[in-house]
């Protein structure tokens, strides 16, 4: 027997636990969907964070404009930082039962730790961080 699957939704995450973007299509890259989960929050202990740690990330929104993200949230001023970036300082970041290669974007970890209210870094996984998923 044949089974027959489709697409009803297609989202895009920029930024790991934050709002998607809703795509009605999308290019697919080596590592998967175009900016798809490419920035992350960590907190200082090195380990990435979800929405069921900080429930407040389900209100930050991004956007794609050309070469850049736009991130937005209640009370923040927009953020607007590139759609790659490689040339911060190298963090490890846990992510589930992986140690994964980022890059730390300064701005950005400001703008997040004044959202989240306590110390947080937004960090990049450059081309060279691969991490494989099941």
């Amino acid at each position: 027997m044949i089974r027959v699957a489709y697409v009803s939704a297609l989202y895009i995450y920029p930024i790991k636990a934050c709002r998607g973007i809703r795509v009605s299509e999308w290019r697919v890259a080596a590592r998967g969907f175009d900016a798809d989960r490419r920035w992350m929050i960590a907190d200082l202990a090195g380990n990435f964070v979800t929405q069921r740690e900080l429930p407040a990330l389900s209100q930050v929104e991004t956007s794609l404009l050309g070469g850049s993200l736009r991130v937005a949230a209640p009370g923040q001023p927009t953020l607007e930082i590139p759609r790659a970036y490689e040339s911060g300082a190298s963090r490890s970041v846990q992510v589930w039962q992986d140690q994964v290669s980022s890059t730390v974007h300064a701005e950005g970890s400001a703008w997040f730790s004044r959202f989240l209210g306590a110390p947080h870094e937004l960090v990049y996984m450059p081309d060279a961080a691969l991490r494989q998923v099941n």
